[in-house]
């Protein structure tokens, strides 16, 4: 090891790798853009993670919009009410509220419809931050008249503009100005439906709250900046209800933005670190072919007195400068990933991302690119401490390499790279809610990944080396062989080209079977129009609408608004908190029958249509069916006792039960199913499904239905189509980003191994044309090689991605595997094509060689 330091700190050792990196330069220089844009990737990624936390921290109080935000699920009782009153007359203090629900709002040139997020503001909000509008300032002027901020794509869908009107429910309301931006809100969220504020002092005009209508209620509250908003919230707490009321504080939804966006930063890191680690086993593999060329020289510098140590540090030097400079080139690369990034994940950022240069994130990216690098160019590195003077005798009869036998250190450095992985992985991954063995599982899963493909890349090379088909013509049977060649990369260039195949096709494989999953339930016949909040008195009249325009009436179901009380005779807020999700707390959406739908499948028990005498109370005990994952979040089975509050009104069921539920469906889906006849008689609202056959039928029903009734709310399975493929497309926009890296890295390794064989390719060239082969065999020669090379490669890629997407169907979607074939095949010839397209473009020199050119450069 001294001796080592010794030969490393030497000018001589340091003045040789410099003169024999003469001739190879550009080479050295090539294998470095392996690394370069897996460094990129992570140096953009730490320092686009650093702007985030910047950005959080100095728009921490416009995430919220106030100070404390007091939300309700369901309208306020007049105790909740003077409790806001008295925080409004604190000195200092100034409130606004804001009314949410959705709704249909109709175009009145066209007729057309669309369900829309409304919200019914009043006050000035938000207090931090602004509604963006063009023009500017127009939130400011909603409460002078009947005016609305809406979303630009719903004027886009209605092909409407500023001062055009629409209407919501039985009011009409002039366009002021095109909503641009919400203060925490992120872009997506307008996907779901178009965002509209008009002033709550219209509200009542609308008519669109009636009974059954789902309407949450939020008062928003500024402070004072001295005031201590954490006892605040404390103080506050008890005086509301849990199951009904939530409180948040601008820091708590700085602290759950800032989890959210960790979260991502996560993911995007590890999938740049799995392009560092393809373009680190690129390097490493191009430096093992490099080395071997210069065995010869190494053998000769031992044979004029150089010790192993000093042989062995010249080429750690040039190895080492080439992880600096890719480091470096990573670095000026991933200034400009960095400033894409944002672009790409702006719909899904609920903040505004300032663009700075981090030197902290620089310099960490590039320290792991470095060492990470660095572990993988020092494995073939360490053979050359075996390199004998006597090795430059042997050379001109022996061709072998070097054997290293059990060598200690190339152990050290798999546990080295093994461990570093871990590491890094350790670092991302962990944190309060998840534990470090998730670590140690993406570690395995990374060289599981790596392992599964380098297997089957071995497997080809076998199959071709052991049954070699001889009867193909002579320019296919020279193409093939010399994927198993002496010194070939054929390994390392499957698992590069064939883990971004599959990151791709996997992401494309899973969007379109969730894409196929809603279309097919809409289709062959099947309803894909839903009517929701159809009020008790509107039920016959709808069903005349349905009857004139053909459409079939699958379902009318009747939903009725509960609320947990007790479970097994315990209160639900006697529970421990956090024992149970909040969402328990809230408002249930339930109906009443005794049949399941088709959706439907029963576990245990039997549908709610018998009774039973309980000992626990006075009479009978009716039924009641509930969906799998409740009974699991409240601990209960079959004969377990509830206690719902309907309208004030105390029911007690027992569950008699439990069934499991196909939620993708297009259909009304309940999480309790009571028994017949036992909420006839309470305030109920009914949800119709049908079907229209084509888009123009769909708009002609929504424009009667929603003319004669504009409180129904309509479901369009064309709407739920088209915003979860925009919001997919919006995602995979991203991980197609990162897969390309990967791709891209492929790429350039080939075009390393490529200049690091060139000497060798120039002699099979030579000798193949000296047998009377042409230059058009040659040229014909080397494209079979890099067609099959990349054929297999995304083959290969391919061929695992649906395996994965199999497995994420079945058991994480719940639904049968959907693939676009030419999709696929897509994929395999493009990422073919550019195989070939860049070894031919390297390789161009090889095949032009004349003999006597090669005779001069031995």
């Amino acid at each position: 090891m001294i001796s080592f330091f010794r030969a490393l700190l030497n000018s001589w050792t340091w003045k040789t790798a410099f003169r024999d990196s003469r001739t190879h330069r550009v080479r050295l220089l090539l294998f470095t853009t392996s690394i370069m844009l897996g460094s990129a990737a992570l140096i953009a990624i730490t320092s686009l993670r650093s702007n985030l936390t910047d950005s959080v921290q100095n728009q921490a109080k416009s995430l919220l919009g106030a100070d404390l935000l007091i939300e309700f699920r369901q309208k306020p009782s007049e105790e909740n009410l003077k409790t806001i009153d008295s925080l409004s007359g604190i000195a200092g203090v100034k409130h606004a509220e804001q009314t949410e629900f959705s709704a249909m709002a109709i175009d009145l040139k066209s007729g057309t419809s669309r369900l829309s997020q409304i919200r019914a503001l009043k006050g000035a909000f938000p207090f931090y931050g602004s509604l963006e509008t063009e023009p500017l300032g127009a939130s400011q002027l909603i409460d002078n008249d009947r005016f609305a901020l809406v979303d630009e794509s719903l004027l886009l869908q209605f092909g409407i503009s500023i001062g055009d009107s629409i209407q919501l429910g039985e009011a009409r309301f002039k366009i002021h100005a095109v909503l641009k931006e919400i203060p925490g809100e992120a872009a997506v969220a307008a996907l779901i439906g178009p965002r509209i504020y008009i002033s709550s002092k219209w509200l009542n005009e609308t008519e669109l709250i009636q009974i059954g209508s789902r309407v949450g209620y939020k008062h928003f509250f500024q402070y004072p900046p001295e005031h201590n908003m954490k006892a605040e919230k404390e103080a506050l707490q008890p005086k509301f209800e849990r199951r009904t009321t939530s409180l948040a504080t601008a820091e708590e939804r700085q602290v759950a933005i800032g989890n959210a966006l960790e979260n991502l930063y996560r993911f995007l890191n590890l999938s740049g670190f799995i392009a560092l680690l393809l373009g680190s086993i690129g390097i490493g593999s191009a430096i093992n072919v490099y080395i071997q060329q210069k065995l010869t020289t190494v053998a000769t510098l031992r044979c004029l007195g150089a010790s192993a140590a000093q042989a062995f540090s010249i080429y750690l030097i040039q190895g080492s400068v080439m992880g600096l400079i890719g480091a470096a080139g990573g670095a000026l690369i991933g200034f400009g990933i960095q400033y894409l990034l944002p672009k790409l994940l702006a719909d899904f950022f609920p903040i505004k991302t300032a663009f700075s240069i981090s030197l902290t994130a620089i310099f960490q990216g590039a320290m792991i690119s470095f060492a990470v690098s660095f572990l993988f160019s020092l494995l073939p590195l360490v053979s050359l401490r075996k390199v004998s003077p006597l090795f430059s005798i042997r050379a001109a009869y022996e061709n072998e390499g070097i054997s290293v036998g059990r060598d200690w250190a190339r152990w050290f450095l798999y546990v080295a790279i093994v461990l570093s992985v871990f590491l890094f992985s350790l670092y991302q991954i962990t944190s309060p809610k998840v534990p470090p063995m998730t670590a140690v599982f993406f570690t395995i899963a990374i060289f599981a990944a790596f392992g599964v493909i380098a297997a089957f890349a071995k497997l080809v090379m076998w199959l071709l080396r052991r049954f070699f088909p001889k009867s193909l013509p002579f320019i296919f049977k020279q193409g093939l062989s010399n994927l198993y060649r002496p010194n070939n990369q054929t390994l390392i260039l499957m698992v590069a080209l064939g883990l971004g195949t599959f990151f791709i096709t996997t992401l494309l494989i899973t969007q379109g079977t969730l894409l196929k999953t809603v279309s097919l339930s809409g289709g062959n016949g099947q309803p894909n129009l839903v009517l929701f909040d159809v009020q008790t008195d509107q039920k016959d009249s709808v069903f005349s609408i349905l009857k004139a325009s053909n459409a079939p009436l699958f379902q009318a179901t009747p939903v009725v608004t509960v609320r947990i009380n007790s479970v097994k005779g315990k209160k639900l807020t006697d529970y421990p908190k956090d024992s149970i999700p909040s969402a328990y707390f809230w408002e249930f959406r339930a109906t009443y029958r005794d049949t399941l739908t088709e959706s439907e499948q029963l576990l245990s028990g039997a549908m709610p249509n018998e009774i039973r005498r309980d000992s626990s109370h006075q009479g009978t005990l009716p039924t009641i069916s509930i969906v799998e994952f409740l009974a699991k979040d409240l601990k209960v089975s079959l004969g377990d006792t509830f206690i719902f509050d309907v309208q004030g009104v105390r029911i007690p069921v027992q569950v008699g039960s439990i069934r499991s539920v196909e939620f993708r469906r297009l259909q009304p889906v309940f999480s309790m199913v009571f028994q017949s006849n036992l909420l006839e008689e309470a305030p109920q609202t009914f949800a119709i499904v049908t079907r229209a056959e084509t888009a123009s039928e769909s708009t002609t029903l929504q424009k009667a239905v929603v003319g004669a009734f504009p409180n129904i709310s309509l479901l369009d399975l064309s709407v739920v189509l088209n915003v979860l493929s925009s919001i997919l497309d919006k995602i995979s926009l991203v991980i197609r980003f990162m897969a390309l890296l990967s791709i891209f890295t492929g790429l350039f390794v080939l075009s390393g191994a490529v200049v690091t064989s060139r000497y060798q390719r120039m002699r099979e060239s030579v000798l193949l044309r000296t047998l009377g082969a042409s230059e058009r065999q040659v040229i014909l020669i080397l494209l079979v090689e890099y067609f099959s090379l990349g054929f297999i490669a995304s083959m290969i890629g391919v061929g695992l991605s649906l395996g994965g997407s199999y497995f994420l169907a079945i058991e994480f979607f719940e639904t049968t595997l959907s693939f676009d074939f030419v999709s696929l095949l897509s994929i395999v010839f493009g990422i073919t094509g550019l195989a070939v397209l860049i070894g031919w473009l390297q390789s161009s020199s090889a095949y032009k060689a004349s003999p006597l050119e090669m005779l001069r450069s031995v």
